[in-house]
C-alpha cells in the first residue's frame, strides 16, 4: 500500500506539472478551440464562463502556493528553533499540504508535531504542535480569506465532503483536485446566474415587455 500511495504522488504531481505546462503556454488557444465548436449565438457567454473559471482556478493556485509557503516557513522554523531534525523535509511536506485546504494542514501540523518528538523532545513536540494550530486558525480565519477572495468562497463542510468524495473516486489526485474544481464550477455557475439575472433585467426594461 505504501509502494502504491507514493507512485499515485509521484503520477499526479507529474500530471500536474504538464497540464500546468500546456495549460499556461496555450491557455487561450485551447479557450478558443474549445468555443469555435459552439453555435455562435453562445460563444460570448462562453468565453465569460471560461474566463471567470480561469481566474478562479488561478486566484485558488496563487493562494495555495502563498499560504504553503507561509505555513512552511514557520512549520520549519520551529523545528530548527525546538531541535528537531527534517525541517526542510516537514517545510516542504507542509507546502505540498497547503493544496489540500483544512485537511492537508491538518495532516503537515501532525507529521510536523511527531517528527519533533521523536527527533526533539515531548516539550518541542508541544511547542510545534501549538505553533501549527495557531499557524492554521491565522490562515482559516484571515489569511485564506484576504488571498483567496472570490476563488474559494465555499463553506468548510462543502470542502471536507468534495475532498472526501474526491479522494475515494480518484485517490490521491481527487483529493488534491477537489477544492480546485468545486471553485471553479461555483464560480462558473454563479457568473451563469449573474447573467441570467442581468438578461431578465434587460427583458423587463424592453418596451413592450411584461
Amino acid at each position: 500500500s505504501g509502494a502504491v500511495l507514493a507512485a499515485e504522488v509521484v503520477a499526479g504531481l507529474l500530471l500536474a506539472i504538464v497540464l500546468t505546462f500546456f495549460f499556461l503556454k496555450d491557455d487561450r488557444q485551447l479557450v478558443r478551440g474549445l468555443i469555435r465548436v459552439l453555435p455562435s449565438s453562445r460563444r460570448a457567454a462562453a468565453d465569460r464562463l471560461g474566463h471567470r473559471g480561469w481566474d478562479a482556478l488561478g486566484a485558488y493556485l496563487r493562494g495555495a502556493a502563498l499560504l504553503g509557503i507561509v505555513e512552511a516557513t514557520v512549520i520549519g522554523v520551529t523545528l530548527l528553533l525546538v531541535g528537531a531534525d527534517l525541517a526542510l523535509a516537514v517545510a516542504a511536506i507542509t507546502f505540498v499540504a497547503a493544496f489540500v485546504p483544512i485537511v492537508g494542514a491538518v495532516v503537515a501540523g501532525v507529521v510536523a508535531t511527531l517528527v519533533a518528538l521523536v527527533t526533539a523532545s515531548p516539550v518541542a513536540a508541544l511547542i510545534v504542535a501549538v505553533v501549527a494550530l495557531v499557524v492554521q486558525q491565522l490562515d482559516n480565519d484571515l489569511l485564506g480569506p484576504l488571498v483567496y477572495g472570490r476563488a474559494l468562497r465555499l463553506h468548510p463542510l462543502v470542502i471536507l465532503l468534495g475532498i472526501a468524495v474526491g479522494g475515494a473516486l480518484f485517490g490521491i489526485v481527487g483529493t488534491v483536485l477537489a477544492v480546485p474544481v468545486l471553485a471553479v464550477v461555483w464560480n462558473v455557475v454563479d457568473e451563469a446566474r449573474q447573467m441570467a439575472a442581468a438578461n431578465e433585467r434587460l427583458s423587463a426594461s424592453l418596451p413592450g415587455s411584461g
